[in-house]
């Protein structure tokens, strides 16, 4: 385990000692950090002096861009994604309830579906199918195939689910929606696997085999 998050559970650790007294105080503090701090270089600029305000603004400017330049080029994952040991407070607690995929309820989106359900994502498709044929296949044997508004759970794990983490929220330009081209079958069993081909209307194939169980979390990738 890496110092930050030894640092981090014996800060943990205080917090528990003391029944978590001072969460409301620390969330409260955090938050007047993100939203009014940013307000006082311009209250500074046209209250006090202009001079000041200047170097203010340029300071906090340099900062934000120097913090989103190490966050882009560092990209470290959340403590409570890094390790189960980690259990945060407020806001954040719930971010990391959301990341283990029981707050933000999968259950709500996902949870109509029948088990071993296989969902498929085709941007090249459509509801209508004007633009793909889609078959899926399970042990060589064809499935029936349906289309509807749906949301990709991968989407939502690796945006709307790590953006609540990093926000406390998921209003971003990245939030999930239901898309018309999620493609849905029902396999007879959760281990056997399954191939999937699209048909253009070119007439130009493409596959892809699905081996199972697929390791699933905000980390996976296609």
């Amino acid at each position: 385990m890496g110092f930050d998050l030894q640092y981090l559970l014996f800060l943990q650790n205080l917090r528990e000692s003391t029944g978590g007294a001072f969460d409301e105080f620390f969330n409260a503090l955090s938050k007047f950090a993100v939203d009014i701090l940013p307000f006082l270089p311009y209250i500074v600029y046209w209250c006090v002096n202009k001079r000041l305000g200047y170097r203010f603004m340029a300071v906090t400017w340099i900062g934000e861009v120097l913090n989103g330049v190490i966050k882009l080029t560092v990209c470290a994952y959340r403590p409570w994604i890094r390790s189960d040991s980690i259990v945060p407070a407020g806001d954040s607690k719930v971010a990391a309830l959301v990341a283990s995929n029981s707050a933000y309820s999968y259950a709500k989106l996902f949870g109509s579906y029948t088990p071993n359900t296989v969902l498929l994502n085709v941007f090249m498709g459509d509801l209508r199918g004007r633009l793909a044929k889609v078959e899926i296949f399970e042990n060589g044997t064809p499935l029936a195939v349906s289309n509807a508004d749906a949301f990709d759970p991968q989407h939502v794990a690796s945006y709307d689910v790590l953006a609540y983490s990093s926000d406390g929220s998921v209003n971003s330009s990245y939030k999930s929606v239901a898309c018309s081209h999620i493609y849905r079958a029902v396999t007879s069993s959760a281990t056997s696997p399954v191939t999937a081909k699209v048909t253009d209307r070119e007439g130009r194939v493409y596959t892809a085999s699905l081996t199972r169980p697929k390791e699933f979390n905000s980390k996976t990738r296609y």
